[in-house]
């Protein structure tokens, strides 16, 4: 019996070091390829965001020929043997149109103010440009592809945020254009990323941007 006691007894006692050491081991690295928000750097959220924003309007682009096909076309196409008869639906299960809102609203425009915040925190003034610039792009697209939708509370705590409309929407688009266009003029800090180690689209070349700005 004092022997399964002491034999108990060393199992917790090595259990607990190796928990500990495991804990201490763990705590040593963190994964570069799955960076939280405090810890990503500029070079790798710009990319991401230009991606999603490029697929958002992508698909929209895509689709709005499909959508219109069906609107005009809807007879004899059921929805149990068509998958094209929810295009024109709003129907966040089945609805085709959805895309474009599900990868600007969670794959781009929730992270451009973590974007905007690492670049103020580094002296990256470019990247606070083209934040601006794709912010901009994106709720144009959305006001464009769905009329009223969530703007002015979009990207922050509310879980039910408001339709603005899209007078509203435009005309905050237009103030963050001419938001970007001074950052693109700035000199960024000495050690700040460059803008052409994360911009996918234009290489870092600022006249390109300012060009799409205008």
């Amino acid at each position: 019996m004092k022997k399964i006691k002491y034999i108990g007894l060393c199992l917790v006692l090595v259990s607990g070091f190796a928990s500990c050491s495991l804990d201490n081991w763990l705590d040593v690295n963190e994964n570069p390829n799955t960076p939280t928000q405090e810890v990503a750097s500029l070079s790798s959220r710009l990319p991401w965001i230009e991606h999603h924003y490029g697929y958002a309007a992508g698909t929209a682009g895509f689709r709005a020929g499909y959508v219109n096909g069906m609107l005009t076309a809807h007879k004899g196409i059921t929805k149990t043997t068509d998958l094209n008869y929810y295009m024109p639906y709003w129907d966040v299960t089945n609805g085709i149109s959805t895309t474009p809102y599900q990868h600007w609203f969670v794959g781009a425009a929730c992270n451009l103010d973590d974007l905007i915040k690492s670049a103020e925190e580094e002296g990256a003034y470019h990247y606070i440009g083209a934040a601006y610039v794709i912010r901009a792009m994106g709720f144009m697209l959305m006001a464009d592809w769905y009329g009223e939708c969530p703007y002015t509370e979009a990207l922050g705590a509310y879980l039910t945020p408001k339709y603005d409309t899209g007078q509203t929407i435009f005309e905050g688009c237009l103030a963050d254009l001419d938001k970007a266009l001074p950052y693109f003029d700035k000199t960024q800090e000495p050690n700040a990323t460059p803008l052409k180690d994360g911009d996918s689209w234009n290489n870092g070349d600022i006249g390109k941007w300012k060009a799409l700005i205008y």
